[in-house]
């Protein structure tokens, strides 16, 4: 995918070269120059955030509140045809919020490519008690009190054979360079950090759920599901 990205970058600095000779610019070529560099800029942070070893900057914190900035930002870049639709309570947890977000993005966007015809994405904050531990196949979430984050999209789904692999490191369904592979792996391995997991519910043809489970701050909410 990088260098995918850098091809690009080096064909349009090609094409401003021949511009400049002529006197002349492309703002249409500055552009997708841009949009190449940021996207390499984006995969490189990526990368770095996966692989890097420094510990987690926890505050307890509102999770509604980071769902609404992560769908602020959402709105700039999501496209044309999604909506985006926030059903959060007030549930706190301690969390590193940069990196939450950044999980919460790579979800939505993963959610909005896989509905080619557009359609809500929901994203919604809540809590939740586990009666007994969840075993998954990539992992085993314990018992207790949890605030959830899910994001769910109403798309394509995944094939069943496929969803054990789906968190696996550069793993993608995606087609050549519109994918890292990395969304699933860095939601699962921060939720893991902060002393959660990650649950994956989907069918194919009616859409997929993603939720990361971080363990709740203790008196945050009452009357838990």
């Amino acid at each position: 995918d990088f260098n995918n990205l850098l091809t690009v970058m080096i064909g349009e600095i090609d094409q401003i070269e021949e511009a400049v000779e002529r006197k002349s610019t492309s703002g249409l070529e500055l552009t997708r120059l841009n949009r190449a560099t940021e996207g390499a800029l984006d995969l490189t942070r990526r990368l770095l955030s996966f692989s890097r070893k420094e510990p987690l900057q926890l505050a307890s914190t509102n999770l509604k509140s980071i769902v609404e900035r992560s769908i602020d930002l959402l709105k700039r870049s999501i496209g044309d045809g999604f909506e985006l639709v926030n059903k959060s309570d007030d549930v706190s947890a301690r969390v590193d919020t940069p990196e939450l977000q950044a999980a919460i993005i790579n979800l939505a966007v993963n959610a909005r490519d896989a509905m080619p015809d557009g359609g809500p994405i929901e994203i919604r904050a809540y809590a939740k008690v586990l009666d007994a531990p969840l075993q998954l196949p990539w992992g085993r979430i314990a018992d207790g009190a949890f605030a959830v984050i899910e994001v769910r999209d109403h798309g394509v789904g995944i094939d069943p054979l496929v969803l054990p692999k789906v968190v696996e490191p550069y793993f993608t369904t995606k087609g050549l360079g519109k994918g890292t592979g990395l969304g699933l792996s860095m939601a699962l391995r921060l939720s893991e950090k902060l002393g959660g997991g990650l649950v994956i519910e989907s069918e194919p043809g009616r859409g997929t759920a993603v939720s990361l489970f971080i363990p709740l701050d203790p008196g945050t909410a009452t009357n838990l599901p």
